[in-house]
């Protein structure tokens, strides 16, 4: 072998391994530019009109102790807003779980929205969840716990959310 094939060899790993860095810099940039959308979806969910309502309606059923201790809603006018919101909270906890969006950066853009909903509707979806199946809205709740430990860590100094 001569000291020329040997070079072509060379620089053809070279210009492999160079190719593979790039491809993996695209699937990075394509990863996070996924994330991002992840985010701004959630923003959409969590500021669309009828969802920032249903929320409000939801709020209003807990305050007015439209849902009774065991977690049964007492006033089925309230029924369809509550569940927007328990079907919303649980399709960003999944997103979330599963890698699609940053759970940071999910649960600084909505923690205090996610920790003021579980609060409202904890004993309702564990009333639900006897009728229902084990899982009913087990991300939303996964959320929930992930709302709280990092309000605790980034927010100590600041009293949790309360329902308003």
């Amino acid at each position: 072998m001569e000291i020329w094939d040997l070079i072509l060899i060379i620089l053809f790993l070279i210009s492999i391994s160079i190719s593979i860095l790039c491809l993996l810099f695209v699937l990075k940039l394509k990863n996070e530019k996924n994330k991002l959308n992840g985010l701004i979806e959630i923003f959409q969910i969590l500021t669309n009109i009828e969802n920032r309502e249903a929320r409000r309606q939801t709020f209003e059923a807990f305050r007015e102790k439209k849902i009774d201790y065991s977690g049964k809603i007492l006033d089925l006018s309230y029924e369809s807003s509550i569940e927007n919101v328990r079907a919303n909270l649980d399709l960003i906890g999944l997103m979330t779980k599963q890698g699609y969006v940053s759970k940071d950066s999910c649960l600084k853009l909505c923690c205090g929205i996610i920790i003021r909903s579980w609060k409202s509707l904890e004993k309702n979806i564990l009333f639900e969840r006897k009728r229902l199946g084990a899982n009913y809205k087990e991300d939303f709740e996964w959320l929930a716990e992930e709302a709280l430990k990092f309000w605790k860590k980034n927010y100590s100094n600041i009293p949790e959310p309360e329902i308003y």
